[in-house]
This record gives structure tokens, sequence and C-alpha cells, in this order.
């Protein structure tokens, strides 16, 4: 697994927010592998897929990617707040991925893993929506407050730079 980001990834994307989205889902979908079985490579879902970035071809296991440039903090922004707290009423919650990394020189910082079952409607908050002058007005954003899931609920497979084989992993993993 490598650390570094394709920055031909961002071709042609101007925000940066967009850029750091495409950069930091490329990475994944080209370095990460399941988690939840042997599977060594996850695959993209269609874009706009509600709560779901990424499925398992093998196990079938929903992962959501959120990334962040710096150190991964205790509030973590997701997307839309309607559907993320739906599944989590439903105990339908995706395996979350935090990918922290470092902006300047797009390399992978810190990559912790968060079984579905640790994302509770507690650790899911909503955002002020949208005001009615903007494009999207009245839609609701939601963070994830990753300072209220438990210690024993977060698995690094990136470690400040540190990458964790595969097999610890998926040890740590089958023990959830």
């Amino acid at each position: 697994m490598r650390l570094d980001m394709d920055l031909s990834a961002a071709a042609g994307y101007r925000s940066p927010s967009q850029c750091a989205r495409r950069l930091t889902e490329n990475w994944f979908a080209s370095a990460m592998y399941c988690p939840a079985c042997p599977s060594p490579s996850l695959k993209q879902s269609q874009n706009s897929t509600p709560v779901v970035d990424f499925v398992c071809p093998e196990c079938g296991s929903e992962y959501q990617l959120k990334s962040k440039a710096g150190t991964l903090g205790p509030r973590l922004r997701d997307a839309a707040y309607e559907p993320m707290i739906a599944r989590a009423r439903a105990n339908q919650s995706p395996h979350f991925a935090f990918l922290g990394y470092e902006p300047k020189s797009c390399r992978v910082r810190d990559l912790i893993l968060v079984p579905g079952h640790f994302i509770t409607p507690e650790v899911i908050e909503p955002c002020k929506p949208l005001s009615p002058t903007s494009r999207r007005a009245g839609w609701t954003g939601c963070n994830i407050l990753a300072v209220l899931i438990p210690q024993d609920g977060r698995l690094a497979a990136i470690l400040e730079g540190r990458i964790m084989s595969p097999e610890d992993v998926r040890l740590v993993c089958r023990q959830f």
C-alpha cells in the first residue's frame, strides 16, 4: 500500500473540496482492501449513492469514506443528515473510513476504520440547514461525533504514516 495520492485524479477540477474528494476517493479505491473479508479491493459505488461510497465485491460490506486535511478531530463532516440518521436508526450504518491527509504533500497520514454498529444516532449531529438564499436551500448535512465513538470501536489501518498489515486489521475486525 502506498501513502501518496495520485495528483492526476484531480485534473480538471478547480474547487479545492472537489479536488480533495477526487484525490482521496481515488487513493482509497486503488489502495484499500476489505477489512471484513479476504477481498483485496473495494469497488466504488455509483455517484450520488446515499450513505455508501464503496462496496466489497465479495462480502457486500458497505463503506463510507470521510476525509480531512490534517489531523482527524473530534467532529467529522459527513453528508446529508436524513439518509444517514435513517440508516443509523435502522441499525444499517455502513462501516466508516476516516482518512486524514497532509494537503501539501498529498500523502495519507491516518486511516481509522469504524464498524457500522458503532455509528449510532447518538454520534450523528445535524448541521444547521442551508439558508433560503443558497443554491441548495434547506439542505441539512451532518457531522459524525468521533469523540463519542468508543476507543475500541476505532481501528487504525494507518496511524501517523505507519501502515498496519491487512492481516492484523482483519484479525481485529473479526473481534467486532
